[in-house]
């Protein structure tokens, strides 16, 4: 999805439709947990991920922290006639704002964004020669999930988020989980 795009998206789907169901208040844990793929310059691969992050909503709206990881990307390529095996991890810290919308008692849409701290390590080898290379920064990131509340507390649903890294474009699918903790 173009960027331009995303974040108006995001407020459509969670302002459309009425709120039967009262919103949560207080402390709320969410993860997504399930597949990253990335594609950037010289790599492009599929690995396996989860991002974690606590939190505090009034309402609709809240705050969130958390950690991101990436397992471990790899690729080759052919340069000049060589062939350079990369491999490249990443991982980061995130802190941002969200927005949760209950769409009725049972199903609730959810969207967030904010800042992405990264970090980058990896490894370049082409025949008896290898390198290592590191590099961090701070970009952004945003997503969307859509939960089903399966206790008073809990939800499950389906969730999707985008992390820019510099050059690269992470996007991480899977399962949303949520806890919430304090009044509803």
């Amino acid at each position: 999805m173009d960027r331009k795009y995303f974040v108006p998206a995001v407020l459509v789907a969670l302002l459309s439709g009425p709120a039967f169901a009262a919103e949560h208040k207080g402390w709320v844990y969410d993860g997504l947990t399930g597949w990253s793929s990335v594609n950037d310059s010289g790599l492009s691969d599929n690995a396996f991920a989860s991002n974690s992050n606590i939190g505090y909503r009034w309402g609709e709206f809240g705050i969130e922290v958390g950690h991101s990881f990436f397992g471990k990307f790899k690729d080759s390529s052919v340069v000049g006639g060589t062939t350079v095996d990369v491999d490249t991890k990443v991982d980061g810290w995130n802190a941002g704002i969200n927005v949760n919308h209950d769409i009725n008692e049972k199903w609730s849409v959810q969207g967030r964004i904010g800042v992405f701290d990264w970090n980058a390590d990896g490894h370049a080898a082409s025949g008896a020669s290898s390198a290592r290379f590191s590099d961090s920064g701070n970009d952004w990131y945003g997503g969307v999930s859509l939960d089903h509340k399966w206790r008073d507390s809990s939800s499950l649903g389906f969730g999707y988020t985008y992390f820019k890294a510099n050059g690269a474009n992470i996007h991480l699918w899977g399962l949303h989980t949520e806890h919430r903790f304090g009044s509803h």
